[in-house]
């Protein structure tokens, strides 16, 4: 994976949806300071008969939309994020053949 995982959800097919820390130190300061934004990254892992698949990466930014995202969890076409820090939960439309 491209970060520190946190949560890992599990989907109707199995496939794992981790979200990963991908600054440590943009996290640290983040819990110092609120307004110093730390990544979210939420990455999807299959399985294929023998071994896991390359992660695919499904959302990611700066910190912007949510910050020190901590959690992703798929249901029905949608992705929610949650933050160890922000009292929200963002919900993105999920294109699950492109990647994205």
């Amino acid at each position: 994976l491209d970060g520190g995982p946190d949560n890992i959800s599990i989907d109707e097919d199995g496939s794992l949806w981790v979200a990963n820390h991908i600054n440590t130190l943009a996290l640290v300061k983040h819990f110092g300071d609120e307004s110093q934004l730390a990544p979210t990254q939420v990455q999807k892992v299959a399985f294929n008969e023998t071994r896991a698949e390359s992660p695919v990466t499904f959302f990611e930014n700066e910190g912007e939309k949510i910050s020190a995202g901590s959690v992703g969890a798929v249901y029905l076409n949608k992705l929610a994020i949650g933050s160890i820090t922000e009292n929200k939960i963002l919900l993105c439309d999920l294109d699950l053949k492109a990647g994205s």
